[in-house]
């Protein structure tokens, strides 16, 4: 998908033009809407070993992280968990969430 728009329809849409929104769900990611409210999301088969290859980095990244916090807690190089840290944890996430989406 080049742009960020993901398309989205009504229920009552896909439902009435099922072999289109499969045509449409092939090519990208639907989201399904029921009385105006998201209600789930259609994708290609194509796409879901992608999604649980990320599934699984982001679960790798998280316990090798949690690893290194009990770590370096060991050796006296915990942070106590004030607004600030967090502010800037959050801004440092932001920075390299933009850098991926750049690339």
């Amino acid at each position: 998908m080049e742009n960020n728009a993901i398309k989205v329809i009504t229920s009552k849409e896909a439902q009435n033009s099922f072999g289109s929104f499969l045509d449409s769900v092939q090519r990208e990611p639907v989201v399904i809407t029921r009385r105006e409210r998201p209600v789930g999301v259609m994708i290609s088969m194509d796409n879901l070993p992608a999604i649980f290859d990320l599934a699984e980095s982001i679960k790798k990244t998280i316990e090798a992280g949690i690893k290194a916090g009990l770590e370096d807690s060991k050796i006296g190089l915990g942070k106590e968990s004030t607004d600030e840290y967090i502010a800037e944890l959050k801004q440092e996430l932001q920075v390299r969430i933009d850098a991926k989406q750049s690339i």
